[in-house]
């Protein structure tokens, strides 16, 4: 567990969010959430607000599609993020296949340097990095830190697609890396001056 806690996952393609031009707020982007009737609605939710609040204190209103249909009946950008493998809260740390190696939290497309609107949020390595910090919480806590972490990983690539830019910053959101602290923590914001906590990570 000590050594779990230390770990940290990579977030590919995230961005320096600052000094960027990013969609009116009046306008927004639309993100259609590919997936999630597979993820419980308290999780669902608390991911939604989570994000939300986070791009909102970047002037960036997010509205939320969860059906393919009607999608067009937004104006704004369109984002789609897809939720990849098993997105339950409960599913605990051993159950995931562990041959395959490191694999990056979340991850957006990119094609000829260009950041294209598809983001990725990889529930098995979630659920490995998580592990028994988030199950062995009640109920109704496990669903919330879990969606809030959820919310964090979207808030993440939402950002670098609408800023298109892959650079990252020293501490917050925007950092290329998240740790367990990061993840479980009651305030994660997009702030570019915390140097990192000694003994927070591994390297």
């Amino acid at each position: 567990m000590y050594a779990r806690c230390l770990a940290m996952f990579c977030l590919l393609f995230g961005s320096t969010l600052f000094g960027r031009s990013l969609p009116d707020a009046d306008t927004g982007v639309v993100v259609y959430l590919k997936g999630a009737s597979s993820i419980s609605d308290t999780v669902l939710s608390e991911a939604r607000i989570e994000a939300a609040s986070l791009m909102q204190s970047l002037g960036v209103r997010v509205l939320w599609q969860e059906q393919a249909a009607g999608v067009g009946g937004y104006q704004g950008s369109l984002i789609v993020a897809e939720f990849r493998g098993n997105c339950s809260e409960t599913a605990r740390d051993d159950v995931f296949d562990m041959r395959g190696g490191r694999r990056p939290l979340a991850e957006t497309s990119i094609v000829d340097g260009r950041i294209l609107p598809f983001a990725y949020i990889n529930c098995d390595a979630l659920g490995r990095f998580l592990g028994s910090a988030v199950v062995s919480q009640p109920g109704k806590r496990r669903q919330f830190v879990y969606g809030r972490a959820i919310g964090r990983l979207l808030a993440h690539e939402i950002y670098h697609i609408v800023a298109q830019t892959r650079s990252h910053t020293v501490a917050g959101v925007a950092k290329e890396y998240f740790s367990l602290t990061d993840l479980l923590a009651n305030g994660l914001a997009f702030n570019s001056n915390r140097p990192p906590v000694p003994g927070e990570f591994l390297n």
